[in-house]
């Protein structure tokens, strides 16, 4: 068989070899013969793990595929080794961070910092983990992505704090131990770094963590991403108590909520009934200024407001259809757990709910 050789050559080993027949992977040869092929004579099988530390001088590099890696803490690169052409190792990992510090430091911050990609015992880390988590629910609140900063700006504040040298793991945590010392507050965000605009609709009034039932207190979570199952409000009820829950309290959501609510379901309504509420915002606004929140059912009372400025009688069949076709951040979402607060299910529909854990809600009575 032929062999490639170095500047794309092509030769066979000629038949007087005795390397002829044995095919080594590797060869080097003394002398090439051109007759009827072009022949190598003088060969002798080398192995390739010679040829970089002998031949370092004569090798070229390349890399690629530059890549942040948790584990090592580094900038990963893939190198690839030729001589003359041939390639002697073909896909090597090997720490990127001296080849090209410039692009290991952007991947270190916005891989590792910025995205959390990082295993690091440095403060300031889990600090701006926690003021993140909470600008986030703030935006799953008030279901808008125009609060929080983008990665960019997160990435500049520590681009402009962090040495140029400091593109891994290792010496980030070295140098932050030392100087966090001098100044405990270094690298830790406020507010103001990480707030694309101001919040202030987002209040504990407009969009509790907790729903007073009674004597009781049920948490309230709240997720922002349309057509997800938790998208909107949960509730997290203990079994026992769903044969307790007042399904009218469920309709009224939240008050940052209710204004929203209150319009899809007007919109819901058929077209012949809808007309008299035209423009509908404006008639929600004024009807929920008489209304008092969480009293009695939300379509009964938006129903009374209504006829009152209008004349204009809505059904309560029509309000049951409304209701349906609202999207699903619109309806409470119900998440049911155990004594020990381990999740059973959820969904938004407390009748069946109901029906489905009625034995968890017997078993723990009993």
């Amino acid at each position: 068989g032929d062999y490639l050789g170095a500047r794309q050559r092509r030769f066979w080993v000629h038949p007087s070899s005795g390397l002829g027949k044995k095919r080594p992977q590797w060869l080097m040869t003394a002398e090439l013969v051109e007759t009827t092929k072009l022949y190598a004579r003088m060969v002798a099988k080398i192995d390739s793990d010679w040829i970089e530390p002998l031949a370092g001088h004569l090798i070229k590099k390349n890399h690629f595929e530059p890549h942040w890696e948790k584990k090592r803490g580094q900038v990963v690169a893939f190198e690839q080794i030729t001589l003359f052409g041939l390639i002697v190792v073909g896909r090597r990992p090997v720490h990127y961070g001296p080849i090209d510090p410039v692009v290991s430091r952007e991947l270190f911050i916005r891989e590792g910092l910025v995205r959390g990609d990082i295993l690091s015992r440095a403060k300031c880390l889990s600090a701006n983990t926690r003021l993140l988590e909470q600008l986030d629910e703030l935006e799953a609140k008030a279901r808008r992505r125009d609060i929080l900063a983008d990665e960019d700006t997160l990435f500049s504040f520590y681009e402009a704090r962090i040495p140029a040298e400091i593109h891994q793991t290792a010496t980030f945590d070295s140098w932050y131990k030392t100087e966090s010392q001098k100044n405990p507050q270094l690298l830790i965000m406020r507010e103001e770094d990480v707030l694309a605009r101001e919040a202030s609709e987002v209040t504990a009034a407009q969009y509790p963590d907790t729903l007073h039932l009674g004597d009781l207190s049920l948490s309230l979570s709240y997720y922002f991403e349309p057509n997800h199952p938790r998208d909107g409000v949960t509730l997290r009820v203990p079994a026992p108590l769903l044969l307790s829950l007042p399904a009218e309290r469920l309709e009224w959501l939240v008050p940052g909520l209710l204004e929203t609510k209150s319009i899809a379901l007007v919109r819901n309504l058929p077209k012949a009934v809808r007309k008299n509420f035209v423009p509908v915002p404006d008639f929600i606004k004024a009807a929920l200024q008489r209304i008092t929140f969480g009293e009695g059912s939300l379509p009964q009372a938006l129903g009374r407001e209504l006829l009152r400025m209008t004349g204009v009688r809505v059904s309560d069949e029509g309000w049951a259809e409304a209701a349906q076709q609202l999207e699903g951040h619109l309806k409470m979402n119900l998440e049911i757990v155990d004594g020990s607060g381990k999740f059973l299910g959820e969904g938004r529909d407390l009748a069946e709910l109901t029906a489905r854990f009625a034995e968890a809600s017997q078993a723990a009575l009993a």
